[in-house]
């Protein structure tokens, strides 16, 4: 008694049960936490932990007024908005679905068994062409590229992906982000598919298209935000 998650909680957490096992051999293949003797984390897997964490914070942190003022900025409700952020947390790591993420296990012992079944599902494992690509920058990028492909303009695209962009404290410069945006604009078709696999997977999970679609029509996402 008084630590139960809301039922919203559950039942967001629900949503998510088969979630990675559905994902395609590739996704699953994918580390987001290289971890320790017990195992890793898949990409998939730690981006439903995010998704359902966030929905456990919205529904019992986030103050109401807080939330009220921030659906009312966007011109959604408060249950669009939180969509909108349990969404934003189960995208937030895409762009570690690039080889120059992937590769950061390539040298180090221990970790062939995942660099191998990474191999195995087809996926390539050359070296990307810049010497550092941020996991969050790509994230950004990534985001920007699959809602312009749903028709959102790219000034609000642009303004969504900052937000993965940043998710570590820190904006991207415009020169590293263009630098990313150019690598992953020629990138495999391969791992292009799973990024766009594992994001609309996501929202397509929470039904969260309609509110990316209000969202898509903000004409000055700065306004009193």
């Amino acid at each position: 008694p008084g630590h139960e998650l809301p039922e919203s909680t559950l039942e967001t957490a629900q949503l998510f049960e088969k979630w990675v096992s559905q994902r395609s051999p590739q996704a699953q293949s994918l580390w987001a936490k290289s971890g320790d003797d017990t195992g890793h984390l898949s990409v998939p897997q730690h981006l439903v932990d995010a998704a359902c964490s966030a929905a456990a914070v919205f529904d019992v942190w986030v103050a109401d007024n807080i939330k009220r003022e921030i659906a009312g900025h966007l011109g959604i409700t408060v249950e669009e908005l939180r969509t909108f952020y349990i969404w934003l947390a189960g995208t937030h790591d895409v762009g570690k679905i690039t080889r120059a993420f992937q590769t950061q296990l390539q040298d180090r012992a221990g970790y062939e068994h995942i660099i191998n079944s990474i191999v195995d599902t087809g996926l390539d494992l050359e070296k990307d062409e810049l010497p550092k690509m941020p996991h969050g920058r790509s994230s950004g990028v990534i985001l920007r590229r699959w809602l312009e492909a749903q028709g959102m303009p790219r000034t609000m695209a642009t303004w969504v992906g900052s937000i993965g962009d940043a998710h570590h404290g820190v904006a991207s410069t415009g020169d590293e982000k263009s630098a990313i945006e150019a690598v992953l604009e020629e990138y495999p078709a391969a791992w292009l598919g799973v990024q766009d696999e594992i994001v609309s997977a996501m929202t397509t999970t929470l039904h969260a298209q309609p509110v990316l679609d209000k969202i898509g029509k903000i004409e000055d996402p700065e306004a009193g935000v």
